[in-house]
């Protein structure tokens, strides 16, 4: 008997619908994002064009039933939306930038296209570090054509 409420019990935590993960981007994109609702502090996002700082996660929920998943902050923090990007205030040193002379901009090594830039969402506590390659150093490193314009790489923790 004692065996029998031992494997009841066990395939009764093991069906449940809802359970907690660990917070990986990328594996979230890869494994939930076609399928699952994604909510973030209880709004619907598209998380494929959001990047959150790890350290400030609480919990990630998925709810196999309603096909969500549902992840808690320790605190909301404002998303920076790249459309509202300025680079004066991000630049040191020179000033001047202009929005329109970036002509790539690449995050964790992937580049985003221009449809995805006026959609895409940054916290900015997860950013680890960001370079404006300027025109100048591209030109002096590529051999096959000269390029007009910057790009800007972004690297998320």
């Amino acid at each position: 008997m004692r065996i029998f409420a031992f494997l009841f019990f066990l395939v009764f935590i093991n069906g449940c619908s809802t359970r907690t993960i660990s917070y990986d981007r990328e594996k979230i994109l890869k494994k939930y994002s076609i399928d699952y609702k994604i909510f973030v502090d209880d709004e619907n996002l598209d998380f494929s064009t959001t990047y959150l700082d790890k350290n400030n996660i609480k919990t990630v929920l998925i709810d196999k039933k309603k096909k969500e998943l549902k992840i808690n902050q320790i605190s909301k923090v404002d998303l920076f939306d790249l459309k509202n990007l300025n680079l004066d205030s991000l630049s040191s040193g020179r000033r001047g930038w202009d929005k329109k002379k970036i002509v790539l901009l690449i995050i964790n090594g992937k580049v985003i296209p221009d449809s995805l830039k006026i959609k895409t969402k940054l916290d900015p506590n997860a950013i680890k570090s960001f370079e404006i390659v300027s025109e100048e150093k591209l030109n002096n490193l590529t051999f096959c054509r000269r390029i007009e314009g910057d790009f800007l790489v972004i690297k998320t923790k």
